[in-house]
């Protein structure tokens, strides 16, 4: 049996897969939302592993559609993606910034029409990284990404999209991802 626990033959992983999935539906499904948990950001409560497996699951599900070659323009609403996006900048990107410093400097604009939602990132080599709402409207950004919040949710964690980029392309190829 290998190190993870999981099992050695090829022909018993699917179902080993199956019986871990079910157990951590069941324990999503019946841990109350507000118990304490270890995570590996501020939010120290059981509704993190929700959200955190969401995310998780969604860009998952969208390698395997591109490793089939069917992948629809749409995926996901603009209220999962627009989440999937906060997700990101809230809960990934500063994890794996930690783990390696930007190298890149500059301000993106991200604008999700659909969703209602912007985000400016500030990207400064050696410093966290700032999120939040365009903060001044005469600060000229270096790069935008827009679209549609599907477009912005693949294009922050790396995946193809169809998300316009203009200005530093950099920028938005600079960003840390877990």
């Amino acid at each position: 049996m290998p190190e993870s626990g999981g099992p050695a033959k090829w022909d018993e992983l699917l179902g080993w897969w199956d019986e871990k999935l079910a157990l951590l539906l069941d324990r999503l499904r019946t841990t109350d939302p507000d118990t304490p948990v270890w995570t590996f950001n501020d939010d120290k409560v059981a509704s993190f592993w929700a959200r955190r497996q969401a995310h998780e699951t969604s860009i998952h599900h969208l390698d395997a559609l591109h490793a089939r070659g069917d992948v629809p323009s749409l995926l996901w609403s603009p209220e999962f993606a627009a989440d999937g996006v906060d997700e990101y900048f809230a809960s990934c990107m500063p994890r794996a910034v930690r783990r390696a410093a930007v190298d890149v400097e500059g301000t993106i604009l991200f604008h999700a029409a659909d969703a209602g939602r912007t985000w400016e990132v500030r990207l400064t080599p050696g410093e966290p990284v700032v999120v939040g709402p365009p903060q001044d409207a005469a600060i000229d950004e270096d790069a935008t990404v827009a679209g549609t919040a599907d477009a912005i949710y693949r294009a922050v964690w790396g995946r193809p999209s169809h998300a316009i980029v203009s200005g530093d392309r950099a920028l938005l190829d600079g960003l840390r991802r877990p």
